[in-house]
């Protein structure tokens, strides 16, 4: 005898009994995964079950490629603002031009025609309510 008690060799013995079915339950374990995945592809090194590097590829992948989209909404984007710019600078010359044409039209007419008669009239009302930016009916 090993120097232990019955009731100690007992105990040691249903303890290892418990321990060799663990091992059986964790064998049966490893081999239902390697039959789900290969046994090559288990990394006991990591505790995983399967290899995640094509994942990992495949997200790197993703992430690249959305980077690139994104660069090129951004670059989009840009251009766009430039082209928005230039169509605005366009249209407040263009304000500007036409602002400058009907001053100089109530002017030839206020020359023309008098104050007094102008002040009567729709045409000219309108004008002096545009450039205040009042509307006029």
């Amino acid at each position: 005898m090993s120097g232990l008690l019955p009731w100690e060799n007992a105990r040691a013995w249903g303890k290892m009994k418990r321990l060799e079915a663990e091992v059986a339950r964790l064998k049966a374990e490893v081999h239902r995964l390697e039959e789900i995945v290969g046994s090559d592809d288990i990394d006991r090194k990591y505790g995983m079950c399967c290899d995640a590097s094509d994942e990992v590829s495949r997200l790197k992948a993703e992430v690249e490629r959305l980077k690139k989209f994104n660069d090129e909404a951004m670059a989009h984007i840009a251009k766009e603002e430039r082209k928005s710019r230039e169509r605005l600078e366009i249209a407040e010359a263009e304000v500007e031009r036409l602002t400058k044409a009907g001053d100089a039209m109530a002017e030839d007419l206020l020359n023309e025609f008098g104050r007094k008669e102008m002040l009567k009239d729709e045409s000219y009302q309108n004008w002096l309510a545009a450039k205040e930016g009042k509307p006029r009916a």
